[in-house]
């Protein structure tokens, strides 16, 4: 799945970047989100930087998670793409300053989660470490998984990518049908 997501064009990439920022803001969830909390993208994950830049442009906090511990993470509001710091996995992450880490979520929360591949019933092939697993088990609001068309599959548990701990996302946006 990596290697297909890595192989698409530039143009590619964009058209389905666009395609895709056209669905998130089109949610209902999207509109009614005062905090959306998003992964940073990173190499040629689906772009998130322009969905970021939508969030705050309409007033809402956007809040991105730093890495704490084994299949743990927490939320640190940002307000722009500066001063982040680079984990160990090599993305960015927010500093850890307790003043702007989100502890709890409303029901209205919007959450943008990752994966290398999505299947037709939200599940979705993560990068092993079960960060967002361990989220999404007490999260209140909406997951919403993005990806590429090279990265929707019928379903993970044929392909023997998904394991009983899993939790699917509510909806997956895809910037090719």
């Amino acid at each position: 799945m990596r290697r297909k997501r890595d192989g698409l064009s530039v143009a590619e990439r964009s058209w389905e970047d666009a395609q895709i920022l056209s669905q998130v803001r089109a949610l209902p969830q999207f509109a009614q989100a005062d905090t959306l909390l998003t992964y940073l993208s990173v190499g040629s994950e689906a772009d998130t930087k322009a969905l970021i830049q939508s969030a705050w442009d309409l007033g809402k906090q956007v809040a991105i998670p730093r890495c704490t511990g084994a299949h743990q993470m927490e939320w640190f509001l940002i307000e722009s793409f500066q001063g982040l710091e680079q984990s160990p996995f090599g993305i960015l992450e927010p500093p850890l300053e307790p003043k702007h880490r989100m502890s709890a979520f409303g029901a209205d929360a919007l959450a943008i989660v990752p994966g290398l591949a999505f299947d037709a019933q939200g599940f979705r092939l993560g990068y092993g470490g079960g960060f967002y697993d361990a989220f999404l088990e007490g999260f209140p609001g909406t997951s919403v998984g993005l990806c590429y068309g090279c990265q929707r599959v019928m379903s993970l548990e044929d392909l023997g990518a998904r394991d009983p701990h899993d939790l699917p996302v509510d909806q997956v946006i895809c910037g090719k049908q």
